[in-house]
């Protein structure tokens, strides 16, 4: 089961300054593959792997494509095929929706990366209050610690977001195991609560 943490994130001027750039320019990436999925022949629209295998040529065209990380380009256009998936569903559902919506600037605020070597966890800051986090392409950047920070390889997903308050947030991604239900006293059998009699007093 996954299981989402959040941070806030206290990012340093310079690499806030570059954090948010690198999402606007995803933010362009989306809106261009967005466009190019509708222009496509309605038969043979583009797949997220086929927009993914689009992003060298865009970049040659468009130099500024290539400087947020491939990775998190990668997920931003993966992200608009589970927003047509999901218009889809709605849609046989009987709910009347339209096409994904151009997103205009400041619209697009999040960076998302699910591959370990994307990032870095730093535990070792001489400040119980703080972890250091890495994000590839973005730098270092403080997350307020006020519960468990998993480790780098315990993290499935990291996705930093810039609020419309001016906040930033870490949600760290997880896999927990899932964990039985404890049965209500309805469903216990009189054998079961003689069985439990019988170990507290063994216990005892």
């Amino acid at each position: 089961m996954k299981h989402t943490l959040r941070f806030r994130a206290y990012l340093p001027d310079d690499v806030e300054s570059e954090a948010w750039h690198h999402i606007d320019i995803l933010r362009q990436i989306r809106n261009h593959a967005v466009r190019d999925y509708y222009n496509s022949d309605y038969n043979d629209r583009p797949s997220d792997y086929d927009q993914h295998n689009k992003l060298t040529a865009w970049a040659d065209r468009w130099p500024t494509f290539a400087e947020p990380s491939r990775h998190a380009a990668q997920q931003a256009i993966t992200q608009i095929h589970s927003d047509l998936e999901t218009l889809q569903e709605r849609r046989e559902n009987g709910y009347n929706v339209g096409r994904l919506q151009w997103q205009g600037k400041g619209e697009f605020r999040s960076v998302s990366y699910n591959q370990p070597r994307r990032w870095n966890v730093d535990h070792n800051t001489g400040d119980d209050r703080f972890v250091r986090l890495r994000l590839e392409k973005i730098g270092w950047f403080k997350i307020r610690a006020d519960r468990n920070v998993p480790s780098k390889d315990e993290i499935d997903e990291v996705i930093l977001k810039k609020e419309s308050t001016g906040e930033w947030y870490v949600s760290l991604v997880t896999t927990v195991e899932d964990t039985p239900e404890k049965p209500s006293l309805s469903e216990i059998k009189p054998e079961d609560h003689s069985s439990l009699a019988k170990t507290h007093t063994s216990v005892a």
